[in-house]
C-alpha cells in the first residue's frame, strides 16, 4: 500500500478505488476456523480503508467466481470478447470461439470453458451465463478444492503416512532420490483436505516423521491416481476429484494454463504447447534426476519448498490433464501453458484482472454504437442553436403580449364611470 501511495498524487488517492478478492486459502480457513477467517477479513477491511484510498470490494470470492474471473481474463486479453479494431456501424463484431482456462494455485484448481446450450451441466451452480458485447456465452465453471499443489502435495504424504508403518521413514515415490526431510504429524493433518484420513491413522500430532525421496514411476503414479480417484476420495473427504462433473467441450477448443500449470511446464524446459507424450517424457527425466542434482540446477532460482515438489507436481498436473480432463492424445495439444500473454505489455495471466473487469463492470452487455459523425454533430448544434433562438424569441413575444394584455386592462377598469368619479 506505500508503494501504491507513493505512486498516486495526494488529490487522486481518495478517488483511487481499491478491490480485495481472496482465494481458495482463505476459503478453507472459513470453513475450519470461521472466527479466524472473519477476523482477518474485517482487519483487512479496516488496515484497507485506512490507506486512504476507496475501498470499494473487501471479500473472499467463491472458486466458481475464480474460474470465472480467469476466463475472462484469457479472452480479454486475447481480444475475443471484444476488438477496438472492428468498428462496424450499428453491428456487432461476429461472436468468436472462447479459449478455456485452466488455473491452479496453492490450495484448488479451475477449469472453466464454454458449452453448447444443449449440453447438461450436473451441478446448476458450476453454470454461468454471460452477455457480453451483444453475445450470450454459457460457461461451465468448476473450482476444485484441495487440489491446487500445496494442498494435494500435503495430501499425498498424508495418504503415504497412512500407510506407513509407525517409526519407519516413509518412502516417496514421487521424490527425488537423496532428498530427505521431516514432517510433522500435526501440519499433515491441520487441513480440512486431509482430516479425515487422521481417523485411519493412529497419528500422534506432536510427532515428526522422516521422508525419504525415493522416485518409483509405477508406485508414484500409483499413488497419484489414488489421490486424484473420486471413489477412493470419498472414503475419506468431502472434497473429491469428480471428473464426471465436467461436461463436453466444444469440439476443438484450446485452452490457456497458467499459475501452476505455466510454471511445471516451465521448470519441465517446455516450449507453450507441447504433446502428451513430450511433456510425459520431460516429467520421466526430471524425477528421475538426483535430488544432488536437482538443488544444483535450481541452485538459486528456486527454493528448497518448490525445488523438492517438482517431480510430484509435474505427474500430477499430466494426470489431472490426461484422465481427470480427458485431455491426452491429440488434445493435449490445444493446451498452451503460458504466465503471459502476448499484448504490447506482456500483462499476466490469472483471475485478477478478471476480477477486477467483473468488479467494475468494464465489459458492458453491449457494445456501444458507433462514434457519432462531425457532420451529424454540427447539424444537431445547428438544430440546437436554432430552436433555442426560436424559443427565447417565442417566449420575448408571449411575455409581449401579457404586459399588453395587463395595460388594456387596466385602461378599461380606470376608464369604467364608477372609477373616474371616485
Amino acid at each position: 500500500m506505500n508503494e501504491i501511495r507513493k505512486k498516486l498524487p495526494q488529490k487522486e488517492r481518495f478517488s483511487t478505488p481499491i478491490y480485495l478478492g481472496a482465494t481458495a486459502g482463505m476459503r478453507l480457513l472459513q470453513m475450519v476456523k470461521p472466527e479466524r477467517s472473519q477476523l482477518l477479513m474485517e482487519a483487512t477491511r479496516i488496515s484497507l480503508s485506512s490507506s486512504g484510498l476507496s475501498l470499494q470490494r473487501c471479500e473472499i470470492i467463491t472458486g466458481h467466481e475464480e474460474g470465472i474471473d480467469g476466463w475472462i481474463t484469457v479472452n480479454f486479453l486475447q481480444e475475443i470478447l471484444y476488438d477496438d479494431d472492428v468498428d462496424i456501424p450499428g453491428k456487432f463484431p461476429p461472436k468468436r470461439k472462447t479459449y478455456g482456462a485452466m488455473d491452479m494455485g496453492g490450495a484448488s484448481t479451475q477449469i472453466t470453458f464454454e458449452v453448447t446450450e444443449g449440453t447438461p451441466i450436473a451441478d446448476p451452480k458450476d453454470e454461468a451465463n454471460l452477455r457480453l458485447f451483444g453475445h450470450s456465452y454459457r460457461i461451465f465453471s468448476r473450482s476444485f478444492t484441495c487440489f491446487g499443489i500445496n494442498e494435494s502435495h500435503r495430501r499425498y504424504l498424508a495418504l503415504l503416512y497412512a500407510k506407513s508403518t509407525p517409526g519407519v521413514a516413509i518412502s516417496d515415490p514421487c521424490g527425488n532420490a537423496g532428498r530427505v526431510s521431516n514432517v510433522s504429524v500435526s501440519w499433515l493433518f491441520d487441513s480440512p483436505c486431509t482430516q479425515g484420513l487422521q481417523s485411519t491413522t493412529l497419528a500422534e500430532t506432536s510427532e515428526t516423521v522422516p521422508i525419504v525421496g525415493a522416485w518409483n514411476e509405477t508406485e508414484c503414479s500409483a499413488t497419484i491416481d489414488e489421490l486424484l480417484s473420486a471413489e477412493e476420495c470419498n472414503k475419506y473427504s468431502n472434497f473429491c476429484f469428480n471428473s464426471s462433473t465436467v461436461p463436453p467441450r466444444i469440439e476443438g477448443t484450446s485452452f490457456i494454463a497458467f499459475s501452476i500449470f505455466y510454471y511445471a511446464a516451465s521448470e519441465l524446459g517446455l516450449p507453450s504447447s507441447v504433446s502428451e507424450e513430450t511433456f510425459y517424457e520431460a516429467a520421466l527425466e526430471l524425477c528421475s534426476r538426483t535430488y544432488q542434482t536437482m538443488s544444483d540446477l535450481y541452485a538459486g532460482k528456486a527454493g528448497e519448498k518448490i525445488e523438492h515438489v517438482f517431480c510430484f507436481e509435474a505427474f500430477l498436473i499430466y494426470k489431472i490433464l490426461r484422465d481427470n480432463y480427458g485431455m491426452g492424445g491429440e488434445e493435449f495439444k490445444l493446451i498452451e501453458f503460458r504466465r503471459k500473454l502476448p499484448t504490447p505489455n506482456g500483462t499476466d495471466v490469472g483471475w485478477a484482472l478478471g476480477f477486477m473487469i467483473n468488479a467494475t463492470n468494464a465489459l458492458p452487455e453491449d457494445k456501444p454504437g458507433p462514434p457519432m459523425s462531425s457532420t451529424l454533430f454540427s447539424f444537431l448544434v445547428f438544430v440546437f442553436v436554432g430552436l433555442s433562438t426560436c424559443g427565447s424569441f417565442m417566449a420575448y413575444h408571449s411575455w409581449i403580449l401579457c404586459r399588453r394584455r395587463r395595460v388594456y386592462a387596466e385602461y378599461q377598469r380606470l376608464n369604467e364611470p364608477g372609477v373616474r368619479n371616485a
